[in-house]
């Protein structure tokens, strides 16, 4: 899985870093993004999820990380959304298990061709920007965002999937990327052992509904119906 097309990134690096004494290092960096937030054109959600990053010993790290200034994000309340930052937290292992830790906060503005994780300042970084976008186009920019979330109820599964014989996914909780909790509910194929052809997911009063597929005869898809959202009163 790769970031959507457009999104822009600048390389971050850590150079291998060694002791006083010349003796070599491990590194090990983890990122968290400042926020979760949604690239308007493809309805994908960048989450707040820490990502854990490793090299072998002598040798440093080079990160592709998304622009934080950069156009084109919205918040999870359909806000357009620019100035996030990043934490990473930075462990320097030596062989004996000695560590060292650093804690670097930052952002990734377009205008840097590259940033260097150890000349980083300390402080705070840039404080984001959310400005309220008009209701009709953010409604229709969470619309096509939400229906984009349901469409692989596998990625909002949290805890327990229930699955029945055949091994078809049935029942689940699930934890949507703005932190709303919902159910998922599948249907599992009276033909083809394992396949699910119709499930629905609930999102607060709202509930996605994926109508049943049409299969050929090996079991593939000819025929997927839209997803229908349904509104309790």
């Amino acid at each position: 899985m790769s970031l959507p097309a457009g999104v822009l990134t600048r390389p971050v690096r850590l150079a291998a870093p060694v002791t006083h004494s010349g003796d070599t290092l491990t590194v090990r960096v983890t990122i968290e993004p400042s926020h979760t937030i949604v690239h308007a054109a493809s309805g994908t959600a960048l989450a707040k999820i820490i990502t854990d990053n490793s090299a072998d010993p002598g040798t440093g790290l080079l990160l592709d990380i998304p622009v934080t200034d950069q156009a084109g994000f919205i918040d999870t309340a359909g806000n357009s959304f620019t100035g996030w930052s990043y934490t990473a937290r930075i462990e320097l292992l030596e062989a004996t298990g000695k560590a060292q830790h650093l804690v670097k906060k930052f952002n990734v503005p377009a205008a840097l061709a590259e940033l260097d994780l150890m000349l980083i300042p300390g402080g705070n970084p840039a404080v984001p920007v959310a400005a309220e976008t008009p209701l009709l186009l953010s409604l229709s920019s969470l619309s096509g965002i939400y229906l984009a979330w349901a469409a692989d109820p596998s990625k909002l599964w949290t805890g327990v999937v229930t699955r029945d014989a055949g091994g078809a996914a049935t029942a689940a909780a699930i934890l949507w990327p703005d932190g709303i909790t919902g159910t998922y509910a599948g249907t599992a194929s009276a033909t083809f052992t394992g396949a699910v052809d119709s499930y629905t997911l609930t999102h607060g009063t709202t509930t996605y509904t994926q109508p049943a597929v049409t299969r050929d005869a090996a079991g593939n898809i000819t025929n997927q119906p839209a997803i229908t959202v349904t509104e309790e009163p």
